[in-house]
């Protein structure tokens, strides 16, 4: 390519970045669970812990945000006794922003979180397009586990990609133990809807029936929670 070509070498640069970036993002849009924020490190204040069906809830305050996330139980082998002795009441927890869904750290301690509730404030630390619509995808599903405040269905939830959560393909979906949502999740089979603004951004529907997502869930198991 000729030296006397600047605005030619800057465009096909432009290209090849873009075609690489392009590459990166579907060799891994089914199997990566993106990081909540960009890398860094905050304090992290435990506000409550809350068993869920072998899992635990927990609601903390980051950067003065309240958010939930779900981590390993206590039958979790040392992921479960590490998440133990991090949600010890003494001593300071700080949540650091990187790798899969971040993690919570203590005196040595590392804790990684397996699901996120707060599914609003993850979908609005994205980007939002203007005059978006709202998407609506079918989704299929089986129960298989909660406790009696949730419902753990697992499934192909593909639109929870919306909200940055790669790996739909097969997700564990929480769901509120309300009526309405008890008869969606022994539905077994439905429809997806995203929402880019209200307190809502994931909505289940089946057989006549709503029931807003409460969180979501890598898988623990080969088949089932």
């Amino acid at each position: 390519m000729s030296e006397g070509c600047p605005a030619r070498r800057a465009a096909l640069l432009a290209s090849a970045v873009s075609v690489l970036g392009l590459a990166a993002a579907c060799a891994t849009d089914e199997i990566v669970y993106q990081t909540v924020s960009p890398i860094g490190a905050s304090a992290a204040e435990v506000l409550a812990v809350h068993e869920r069906g072998g899992l635990r809830e927990v609601e903390v305050r980051i950067a003065g945000k309240e958010l939930r996330f779900y981590l390993p139980g206590p039958d979790a082998g040392d992921a479960g006794a590490a998440c133990t002795a991090l949600l010890a009441p003494d001593g300071p927890t700080r949540y650091v922003n990187e790798g899969v869904l971040g993690r919570f750290e203590r005196a040595g301690i590392g804790c990684e979180p397996v699901g996120i509730g707060s599914l609003a404030a993850w979908r609005d630390r994205r980007p939002r397009q203007p005059g978006e619509v709202l998407p609506r995808a079918r989704a299929t599903w089986r129960v298989v586990g909660g406790d009696d405040q949730v419902v753990f269905a697992r499934g192909r939830f593909g639109i929870a990609g919306q909200i940055g959560w790669a790996g739909g393909v097969d997700t564990v979906a929480v769901l509120p133990r309300t009526p309405a949502c008890e008869r969606v999740a022994g539905s077994g089979v439905g429809t997806l809807e995203y929402r880019p603004a209200g307190s809502a951004p994931l909505v289940l529907l089946a057989g006549g029936e709503r029931c807003p997502l409460a969180g979501l869930v890598r898988p623990q198991s080969e088949d089932g929670l």
